[in-house]
């Protein structure tokens, strides 16, 4: 066959850049993603009434060789929106909870929107008899034309003592199309609160076990006292020792120690050619290299880090640096300082903002050093 096959496929594959986003064009997104479907564009078919027609290969190369057109705008949410790029590392955009009630009395509007969500005290609590589960209508749940509502949390105000006579609002959290928002692991959480329970959580477990521990061990406590001849020994220490007697890993002499993995090789047949200096520690009976680490007071050999782990560490330290300060000028006028740590430098909640902090910090000292430098070599004439 002769002439042009309209079936083929592009003659050669470039890169295109699109001038719009000003991103390149990947040529080989599939064709069910990258086409924009015949009823992306309202009254489509009255514009153009081949708009539902099939196109050719050609057509299609036409298309994306057109720089002007921006292939994947009817994937986007917001197509005006500006792109961002994910493949970057940038800190998130916050999270913002609101709130909707749901629940009120009959003269009272439900469409408020309450923001303070700190000021609201979380109780579960059912909505009002009678309104719909879902959106808080007039009509049963089964009648509701609303899509369901992921309710979560309904809030009452902290001070609400509404008996049987009425109930006061009810605030349900409210949808987001923020993806950071959705997904964010501290929405809809007060620290405060969830760490004042976790605190009294642990310190009733550990008055449990001290209350019983003294219980059982009154008279050994004070067989220890008369046999050692203590008096008037904290009675702390006395438990303490108690309990490192009854402890069965202490008490058994025959416990299994940790040892070496036999697949492990010594250091000493690794480093034979080099030469290298090693140290050796009778207690633990093993080479070290002292390029590779430090032995501390106790004689235990720690690593040095490297890699990510000493990026991680670095950025630990720098946040630290920051939230001490911050403290400090907390303690001595706490007037002018609004709270005692800066979110954005914890590296719990957000370690992608204190690793871009860090690194502007590092930039600004970089720029400080090298206009020292210069500075120092125009004065004495090095330039």
């Amino acid at each position: 066959m002769s002439g042009k096959n309209s079936t083929q496929g592009p003659p050669n594959k470039k890169t295109y850049v699109d001038s719009a986003t000003g991103r390149k064009v990947n040529d080989y997104i599939p064709k069910f993603i990258s086409s924009t479907p015949w009823y992306y564009a309202n009254d489509a078919l009255k514009v153009d009434s081949k708009s539902r027609k099939r196109r050719t290969d050609d057509e299609l190369y036409e298309e994306i060789t057109n720089k002007a057109n921006d292939r994947l705008k009817h994937q986007r949410l917001n197509p005006d929106a500006e792109i961002i790029p994910n493949n970057e590392p940038r800190p998130g955009l916050g999270i913002n909870d609101e709130f909707k009630v749901v629940a009120v009395t009959e003269d009272q509007d439900f469409e408020k929107k309450i923001d303070e969500s700190s000021r609201r005290k979380k109780i579960r609590e059912w909505k009002k008899k009678g309104r719909c589960e879902n959106c808080g209508g007039k009509h049963p749940k089964s009648e509701c034309l609303e899509k369901p509502h992921k309710v979560s949390y309904v809030y009452r105000e902290k001070n609400d003592k509404t008996g049987a006579a009425g109930r006061a609002e009810c605030f349900v959290k409210e949808d987001t199309e923020n993806w950071d928002t959705k997904r964010d692991r501290w929405r809809g959480i007060d620290i405060d609160e969830e760490y004042i329970e976790v605190a009294e959580n642990l310190k009733k477990k550990e008055e449990k076990v001290l209350n019983d521990f003294k219980q059982n061990n009154t008279d050994d406590t004070d067989a220890t006292k008369a046999s050692e001849g203590i008096e008037g020994s904290n009675d702390t220490d006395i438990l303490i020792k108690a309990m490192m007697k009854n402890n069965p890993l202490a008490q058994d002499p025959l416990s299994p120690t940790v040892s070496r993995t036999l697949d492990e090789k010594p250091r000493y047949l690794e480093v034979i050619k080099t030469g290298e200096q090693l140290r050796y520690n009778p207690k633990s009976r093993v080479y070290k290299d002292l390029k590779e680490g430090y032995l501390n007071e106790r004689g235990q050999f720690i690593p040095y880090l490297t890699g990510e782990a000493a990026e991680f560490e670095k950025m630990k330290k720098f946040a630290r640096t920051i939230q001490s300060q911050q403290k400090k000028k907390w303690v001595e006028d706490k007037d002018s300082v609004h709270a005692v740590t800066e979110k954005q430098y914890a590296t719990e909640i957000s370690p992608t903002t204190a690793m871009l902090k860090m690194k502007e910090k590092e930039e600004k000292d970089k720029i400080i050093r090298e206009a020292k430098r210069k500075e120092l070599l125009e004065k004495y004439g090095a330039l």
